[in-house]
């Protein structure tokens, strides 16, 4: 009995089996269909977000810039023949140019390296004079031009100037190279140059060593009893294509003038074709 107060229930009402029945099939029919729709619909919807295979052109304004070409570097002058070295060897003038208006004359060229001197420090002895054999054997080099001059007048100018070959611009530089590191081992160093030919002896202080534009130099300055007080040296060495340049410049206000020579060597050498 149901409590007080609330309307008895009412009695449900019985369905014939039969519409149960189709009531069932039609909720069936009803999920497959929206089972079926929806599959349709997801992949629709995939194939719509999907991007498409053929992609419009990219415009002009978002492509990137081609890449500039970097400039090809310039090739290597070529390798200077022996028979050459001569012809870069400076002028009588030049070298008179380069003392300041002094009249020089000039020696024969000689292809052969100096033997008749020897120096002590002998590791010294690149640092005092140029177109030694001493410095120059077995380092690779292939020839050599050798020309002493003098001033013409009585005085104390004396220039020995040298150019010596090389297989190539980088052998050339590497003896360059090490020429310079034996050099600056001898700062301060005193040195003594002797001769073959009974000359008395000579004795000199191997200075400062600089090296300024590719053109290594070092002044020498008398020392003791020689003959040429009251003058100096200056030893300078450069390299151009695969030429080493080798100079000294002795006598009166000369501590810059062996490094000129040796700019004005390069540029002979420069010129040549």
């Amino acid at each position: 009995m149901p409590p007080i107060g609330y309307p008895p229930p009412r009695r449900r009402r019985r369905w014939p089996w039969w519409v149960a029945g189709a009531i069932t099939a039609v909720i069936t029919v009803v999920v497959i269909t929206l089972v079926v729709v929806g599959g349709n619909d997801s992949t629709t919807t995939s194939n719509s977000a999907a991007p498409s295979s053929t992609r419009a052109p990219a415009s002009s304004s978002s492509r990137p810039a081609p890449p500039t070409p970097s400039p090809s570097a310039s090739p290597a002058a070529p390798a200077l023949d022996i028979a050459a070295l001569p012809s870069l060897l400076a002028s009588a003038d030049q070298v008179g140019n380069v003392l300041h208006d002094v009249q020089m004359r000039p020696r024969e060229v000689a292809t052969s390296l100096a033997s008749d001197v020897s120096i002590d420090p002998a590791k010294c002895a690149s640092a005092v004079a140029p177109a030694l054999a001493s410095t120059y054997t077995g380092s690779g080099y292939t020839g050599v031009a050798v020309q002493g001059l003098m001033e013409a007048s009585p005085g104390r100018h004396k220039v020995i100037q040298a150019v010596a070959a090389f297989s190539d611009e980088a052998a050339a530089q590497q003896f360059y190279t090490q020429q310079l590191s034996a050099w600056r081992g001898c700062r301060l160093t005193g040195v003594t140059v002797s001769f073959t030919n009974g000359q008395p002896d000579d004795h000199a202080t191997i200075t400062i060593i600089s090296e300024t534009d590719g053109i290594a130099s070092t002044v020498l300055l008398p020392a003791g009893a020689s003959e040429h007080q009251g003058s100096e040296c200056e030893r300078a060495m450069g390299v151009r294509r695969n030429v080493v340049v080798d100079v000294r410049a002795c006598g009166q206000n000369t501590i810059t003038t062996g490094a000129s020579l040796a700019r004005v060597i390069n540029d002979n050498i420069t010129r040549h074709s």
